[in-house]
C-alpha cells in the first residue's frame, strides 16, 4: 500500500491511498475493502477505552492513552479518507509523549520527513478536547 501524506493550507493532514501493489504488480484498491473494514472495526472498539484514559499533564506531556488515542484517530481519518488533525506525540520517556503540530511534510528519495513544533498550552488543551470527542459512524470512502 502506497500512501501520500499532504499537509493542506488549512493545517489538516491528508493521507491518501495512492496505489496498492502485490510485489511489482498493481492491484485494485477494492481488494483491501474487507481487511480495512475489519481494521476499522477493531480501532472503533478500542478507541473509547483509550479516550477515557487520555491525559496531558501540567508540564505538557501526554500519557500512553493520549498517544494511542491520537494515533487511532489519525488512522480512522486515513481509513475514512478524510483530513486528520495534524497533531501527534513525539515519544520522550516512560510511555510519555510531547504534543507537537506537524508543520511540513515531504517525501524525498523514499524518505518521509516531518517538520514539527511543540504545542503551546492552548494548543495542548485544544488537542485534548479533540482527543476526547466521540468518533462518528462513517463508512470508509472508496475512491
Amino acid at each position: 500500500m502506497h500512501y501520500e501524506p499532504v499537509l493542506g493550507d488549512d493545517g489538516q493532514l491528508k493521507i491518501r491511498l495512492v496505489r496498492v501493489q502485490g510485489g511489482r504488480l498493481p492491484l485494485p484498491k477494492g481488494i483491501l475493502d474487507a481487511p480495512l473494514n475489519k481494521l476499522e472495526e477493531i480501532v472503533r472498539t478500542r478507541l473509547p477505552d483509550c479516550q477515557r484514559g487520555a491525559k496531558i499533564d501540567g508540564n505538557g506531556t501526554g500519557n500512553a492513552d493520549a498517544i494511542k488515542t491520537a494515533s487511532l484517530k489519525m488512522l480512522l481519518d486515513t481509513l475514512e479518507n478524510r483530513p486528520a488533525d495534524a497533531s501527534l506525540f513525539l515519544p520522550i520517556k516512560d510511555k510519555l509523549g510531547l504534543p507537537v503540530r506537524i508543520t511540513q511534510v515531504s517525501i524525498v528519495d523514499k524518505t518521509l520527513s516531518l517538520g514539527v513544533r511543540v504545542m503551546n498550552d492552548a494548543e495542548s488543551t485544544a488537542m485534548m478536547t479533540l482527543l476526547r470527542e466521540p468518533i462518528e459512524e462513517v463508512a470508509i470512502v472508496k475512491e
